[in-house]
């Protein structure tokens, strides 16, 4: 009896716990394009441009986003990082999870924009070097201060161009219920195209019809 009743309060804990989306009604679709067909950013970019549009245009769906790695579908990707004007000491360079976005991503999902803005149409277009973080990534690292226009030097491209902070989002549980929210940095998909993503489709009732 005592084992059980641990274990309905330790489920309705995470029943309960606030995962800082809505996926009410949130459908998940992998896509992933070969290489042999999408061997260039300029395909892929444009692929996604057409695909989205059309999931976008089905009876009953209300919105259309992708990222490569959706909420609780995997650990995702991290790197190192880099605040311009603020080096780290040498091998204590911080480090931060990545998230490549399409158009839409946070209206979508419902994440709310704390500080800033989204991303702009242009910015999803073409590469523009800017990027939105986390709640958590500014508390650690902009304490007590509005992080807006600063830049990162996020080490996953083959250049060490910085992006400037356009906005912060709040924190969502992206890997498990029971740990907190990761540092997160999310780059517009120009920033970094990728042939592999991940569909996020919101329905007006159950996906599955």
């Amino acid at each position: 009896l005592i084992g059980a009743g641990l274990l309905v309060r330790s489920f309705d804990r995470l029943v309960s716990t606030e995962i800082g989306f809505d996926a009410t009604n949130l459908l998940t679709a992998r896509v992933s394009l070969p290489a042999s067909s999408y061997p260039d950013p300029m395909k892929v970019r444009g692929f996604y441009d057409q695909l989205i549009p059309r999931v976008k245009s089905l009876p009953g769906v209300l919105a259309v986003t992708a990222n490569v790695f959706a909420p609780f579908a995997g650990p995702g990707a991290a790197t190192s990082f880099e605040i311009v004007g603020k080096p780290a000491p040498v091998g204590q360079a911080p480090v931060t999870d990545v998230r490549v976005v399409a158009a839409d991503y946070f209206t979508t999902l419902r994440i709310p924009v704390r500080e800033g803005r989204d991303f702009a149409p242009e910015e999803y277009a073409q590469r523009r070097d800017v990027v939105i973080i986390n709640e958590a990534l500014a508390r650690k690292h902009f304490p007590g201060r509005n992080p807006i226009g600063e830049k990162l030097v996020i080490n996953m491209r083959e250049e060490a161009a910085p992006s400037t902070i356009v906005g912060v989002v709040g924190d969502i549980r992206h890997q498990k219920l029971d740990t907190p929210a990761r540092e997160m940095v999310y780059w517009p998909q120009s920033e970094l195209p990728i042939p592999s993503l991940t569909l996020l489709i919101r329905t007006a009732q159950g996906p599955m019809q």
